[in-house]
């Protein structure tokens, strides 16, 4: 019941009237059935929140692995990045990376 009073009805008496029918139709007891679409989605819950601290230390951390732990020249981290080498440096002393 509470799925049919909080469903918003756009299409108002004549819908109500439609999905009721079915329902009807559909049921084979003395409970109504409603229609898959009538009933409320299921929330997934979604993946944990990280700061932008984390997420950041872990790309770079990625592509200093990608680059063999390169920091500057060609094919780089900095170069992969956009960084200029002292600011990479900067954020590696920041985050606390440290080549392992």
């Amino acid at each position: 019941m509470n799925t049919l009073k909080d469903h918003p009805w756009p299409g108002n008496v004549r819908e109500l009237e439609n999905v009721i029918e079915r329902a009807v139709i559909n049921s084979s007891g003395p409970m109504l059935q409603l229609m898959e679409e009538m009933k409320p989605p299921q929330k997934d819950l979604p993946t944990p929140l990280r700061t932008m601290q984390a997420v950041e230390f872990d790309h770079i951390v990625r592509v200093l692995e990608h680059a063999e732990w390169k920091i500057s020249g060609k094919n780089s981290a900095a170069e992969i990045l956009g960084l200029k080498r002292g600011t990479l440096i900067a954020r590696m002393k920041k985050l606390g990376i440290e080549k392992p």
